[in-house]
């Protein structure tokens, strides 16, 4: 049962993060929101297929520690070119 509820947490609060992104292709797309918008979701799909095999590669090879580490060296290179962007200078 407290998986569940774990889960339902997690899931929850992922909607917290994805407003993030969205937001920031609106305000530095302007008119082409819709291509930057585009581009996030498909290099956004890029790493995530690339992190499927290298978490599988990493956790079988080094370790499944080292996978965990890779993921938060990953999250935290997100998290700090999403506060180097500047929203309110435009695209075009």
């Amino acid at each position: 049962m407290d998986l569940v509820i774990l889960l339902c947490l997690a899931l929850g609060f992922i909607g917290f993060n994805m407003t993030i992104p969205w937001a920031i292709a609106s305000d530095i797309g302007g008119e082409f929101t819709g291509v930057v918008s585009s581009w996030m979701n498909t290099w956004g799909q890029v790493g995530a297929a690339i992190m499927a095999t290298a978490s599988a590669y990493i956790g079988t090879h080094y370790g499944w520690n080292n996978t965990l580490i890779a993921l938060v060296i990953i999250a935290g290179c997100g998290i700090i070119t999403t506060l180097l962007i500047r929203p309110e200078t435009k695209l075009a």
